[in-house]
């Protein structure tokens, strides 16, 4: 078998979000690039348009009249603001979506029709209000000139609609208050947002990722996930300090429940102490059957670490992190038990 991996940019039902303090003229100007650039025929263009209630009066009138401003042409100039779609298939495909809506009770603001007198495969920009669940244009990706505008009462409301979408591509939130924007970009469910931009911000950031979450596709691309997407990373680990296998003369039960406290002892302790005491535990854990016993006590104090005689041989202490230098590392191999207990091997 040939495993190969995968990075997938797939679909999209891009939301993009007025807030209630957005700069109409700029909004505007924007929300008619993220919808109608390349005639709609983005991954990342928009199709899903949310407006705050204290936004819509201004907001909406002021997009209508621009997207029906906009000049539709099927020629390599630049007098064209929009051109046609790539096939008399997807024109169809769009124009259902947009016929859907209407018959199921949606409104055309603008649009909603084919350009035969432009091109075979050109089509009007289209704004959709009073689309519902259960049309084809609400939740399927129109990959086209086609956008549906919501009213929405707050920003906690635009947020939920935006990420009810199995899609997680591209969105866009617009606002005069630049930290609002960024916050509330956050918590929407997509691979690339942008704040008073529909799609180039982040398109335009190469050193950024930018990929899809959700049913928008797998891996990503530009920045450095977008590299090392195409490399399989390798480890290589050397064992230092404490031995993971049981040593000489121990046993593998007796060693995995002395690996056991140890750990509950390191979540106790602060980084350095975890050094040091894994320092002596490597040093008495080398010795071999024949020598003397060591016991070891686990208790609040600190780790007390005593030969056969009770003679105290080495001792750490939480709080002030050092270590007596009576410590010898040849006594025994020994076991660590839990806090208060002593083990005598």
């Amino acid at each position: 078998a040939r495993l190969i991996p995968v990075s997938a940019e797939l679909g999209g039902k891009n939301p993009l979000i007025v807030r209630a303090d957005a700069p109409v003229g700029r909004t505007v100007r924007g929300t008619v690039k993220a919808c109608f650039s390349n005639s709609g025929q983005l991954c990342i263009s928009i199709e899903r348009i949310y407006v705050h209630r204290d936004a819509w009066d201004r907001f909406v009138p002021a997009l209508v009249r621009a997207a029906e401003s906009l000049r539709v042409g099927a020629d390599m100039g630049w007098g064209a603001d929009m051109g046609p779609l790539i096939s008399a298939e997807h024109l169809a495909k769009v124009h259902a979506h947009v016929a859907d809506a209407v018959a199921g009770g949606a409104t055309v603001l603008t649009g909603g029709r084919a350009l035969p007198e432009v091109g075979p495969t050109a089509y009007a920009p289209t704004l959709l209000t009073g689309v519902a669940e259960g049309m084809e244009v609400f939740a399927a990706e129109t990959f086209g000139p086609v956008a549906s505008l919501y009213r929405v009462s707050d920003d906690e409301e635009a947020v939920r609609l935006a990420n009810a979408s199995p899609y997680g591509l591209n969105a866009a939130v617009w606002t005069a208050d630049r930290r609002a924007g960024v916050e509330l970009a956050g918590r929407i469910r997509a691979g690339t947002v942008n704040v008073n931009e529909g799609y180039a911000a982040a398109w335009g950031s190469t050193a950024a990722p930018m990929g899809g979450m959700g049913a928008s596709g797998l891996g990503r691309r530009h920045g450095p996930e977008g590299i090392v997407k195409y490399t399989q990373s390798q480890t290589i680990a050397v064992q230092r300090l404490m031995p993971l296998q049981a040593p000489p003369g121990v046993g593998e039960a007796r060693w995995a429940t002395a690996m056991a406290a140890w750990l509950r002892l390191a979540r106790r302790l602060p980084a350095i102490a975890v050094i040091v005491v894994s320092l002596i535990v490597s040093g008495l854990a080398v010795a071999y059957r024949g020598m003397p016993t060591a016991e070891v006590d686990v208790d609040d104090g600190g780790i007390w670490v005593t030969n056969e005689s009770r003679q105290l041989v080495g001792h750490l202490n939480y709080d002030s992190r050092t270590l007596d230098s009576a410590l010898r590392t040849d006594t025994a191999d020994f076991d660590i038990g839990q806090a208060g207990e002593t083990v005598t091997l």
